[in-house]
């Protein structure tokens, strides 16, 4: 059950920093920003940035649903804890 919590803590971190960098980055588009010194435009990294948080949030989302089948098996899914260490 922690595991269930923390991932959704942490799914909601995960889409609340996609969100912002989704609108970032349209305001970005929209008014064509470019740096001050090489006049490049700074969409540029904020796409680049909003595809990394888009695939943080899948694995982030599929963590929950992998923590919610565990619960529902009342089983770890995954190789077994090895006392060994």
């Amino acid at each position: 059950m922690f595991d269930l919590a923390a991932n959704l803590l942490f799914l909601l971190i995960a889409s609340t920093i996609t969100w912002q960098l989704g609108h970032g980055a349209q305001e970005k588009i929209s008014y064509w920003d470019t740096t001050m010194v090489l006049r490049l435009p700074e969409a540029y990294p904020y796409v680049g940035a909003l595809a990394a948080a888009v695939l943080w949030t899948l694995v982030v989302a599929y963590s929950c649903v992998r923590s919610c089948q565990e619960i529902a098996r009342d089983h770890v899914i995954g190789p077994a804890p090895s006392g060994d260490h």
